[in-house]
């Protein structure tokens, strides 16, 4: 990492920036960054503590407390940007955190029960046809696919789930060439990477935003219809509640289904978890607690200070950025025992904290989707365990942090587990699946016979 920083630009009231990598954001660390970007954060933590000043304008959080800080936006800090990339004014944060209160009711607790029900039955429908495909599976994939279609039909009813995933995928994958990478020209600018996702936003806003001006008017059975109607009458735009809604449906895919992939890398190399997450609740919930310790999918969140901030014993500027690392904070050896290992038992503890995580960010801007994703994880490895053995087969599996973190390389061997060691669950059709997670018969055959 080199020397420590030990001048530095002055803060609010403050004598020195914090110690930091020697060099000025062009002059070094982010080409070091970019060569490793895990490691260069971990190491920024050990040679350097808490607070890490990259340069005069960035600085990075690995304190838990100071975190959990930055991630609170009552204390001055905040997201700023879109998932277009685009920086909001004063007005758009305000209008925008007012919306947000509007989705999270739908996307809380006993509501999500009915997604659990259509989860356990497609992820067997998924795997079957991922076996189809060859005996060693690229699990990531199929998990997204699987993960995106539920939430679309969770929206918006399963007769636009398919449309609504093929564009959800589109613009993800447009997205991957300008999010993460630090050398990205402001969207405004006609690159072909912005001029490429612009388009892929532009067809997804051209299925969604029918089925939003629909749900104004005639509003459904779905999720939407509930945010529409109550975002419509706090006196909100349609065009910001599609917007809202879409980037709901862009974290619904990628961040659950990384972490299902991550915890079936390692249930595939751990039998003795893999049996006992099988038919266990509490123990399934432990496997997935510690992979979203091990392996947060949304491993950097980003806050603008928008006003003179303490934190720590430093001082900021308004406009000063952080980077809180959930990746790295969760590696921290004063919090967990044996940080870097994969240890579900340590959730079993009547002492475990599972507040400490930062999967999921902290505060106000918590991602509304936190309740999804727990459901989405626990219905997916429920299923996939009692159906199937699952053997990783994997050559080697490394972390790949351009912009969600997922398991390169991963490759899994799914073996039909025999009717007598499977229950009967697990061959029970969709409908009786259905019929006891209390859905309606209508609004799961077409979303499960989506090919």
């Amino acid at each position: 990492m080199g020397r420590r920083q030990q001048l530095g630009a002055r803060g609010v009231g403050a004598p020195w920036r914090p110690p930091g990598p020697v060099g000025g954001r062009w002059a070094g660390w982010v080409a070091e960054y970019e060569k490793d970007r895990l490691g260069f954060l971990m190491s920024a933590r050990e040679s350097y503590g808490g607070v890490v000043a990259f340069d005069s304008i960035t600085t990075g959080v690995n304190d838990l407390e100071l975190a959990r800080t930055v991630l609170d936006t009552r204390a001055g800090f905040e997201i700023v940007g879109t998932f277009l990339n685009r920086r909001l004014d004063a007005d758009g944060i305000a209008a925008r955190n007012r919306l947000r209160k509007h989705l999270n009711a739908g996307l809380r607790g006993g509501v999500l029960e009915p997604l659990r029900g259509l989860a356990s039955e497609a992820s067997l429908g998924a795997v079957e046809a991922a076996r189809d495909r060859g005996e060693d599976v690229d699990p990531l994939p199929m998990l997204e696919e699987l993960c995106s279609r539920l939430v679309a039909g969770y929206f918006f009813g399963e007769e636009s789930s398919g449309r609504v995933h093929v564009e959800v995928a589109g613009l993800l994958e447009a997205l991957s060439a300008v999010f993460g990478n630090p050398f990205a020209l402001p969207a405004s600018w006609p690159t072909r990477a912005n001029r490429r996702m612009h388009r892929a936003y532009r067809a997804l806003r051209d299925v969604v935003d029918p089925l939003v001006c629909d749900r104004a008017v005639r509003p459904r059975q779905d999720f939407a219809s509930g945010a529409v109607v109550a975002a419509v009458a706090a006196g909100h735009t349609l065009e910001s509640i599609a917007d809202l809604l879409i980037g709901a449906l862009l974290a619904a895919q990628r961040v659950p289904a990384a972490a299902a992939a991550w915890a079936l890398h390692e249930l595939g190399r751990d039998r003795r978890w893999a049996a006992a997450a099988r038919g266990d609740a509490v123990r399934r919930r432990a496997v997935v607690l510690e992979t979203l310790r091990l392996y947060p999918p949304t491993w950097r969140l980003h806050r603008v200070a928008i006003r003179p901030v303490e934190l720590g014993r430093y001082r900021f500027e308004a406009g000063h950025n952080f980077v809180v690392s959930p990746y790295v904070v969760h590696r921290d050896a004063a919090l967990f025992d044996r940080p870097d290992e994969f240890l579900p038992e340590r959730w079993l503890d009547p002492d475990s904290r599972p507040q400490q995580l930062l999967s999921f960010g902290h505060g106000l801007h918590r991602c509304p989707g936190r309740d999804v994703s727990y459901v989405l994880l626990d219905a997916v490895l429920a299923a996939v365990l009692r159906g199937y053995d699952v053997e990783n087969v994997s050559d080697r599996v490394v972390p790949d942090p351009r912009t969600t973190l997922t398991p390169a390389g991963l490759r899994l061997r799914f073996a039909p587990r025999r009717a007598e060691q499977a229950g009967p669950w697990a061959h029970r059709t969709g409908l009786d699946l259905l019929d006891a997670s209390g859905a309606t018969r209508s609004s799961v055959l077409p979303l499960l016979a989506t090919g």
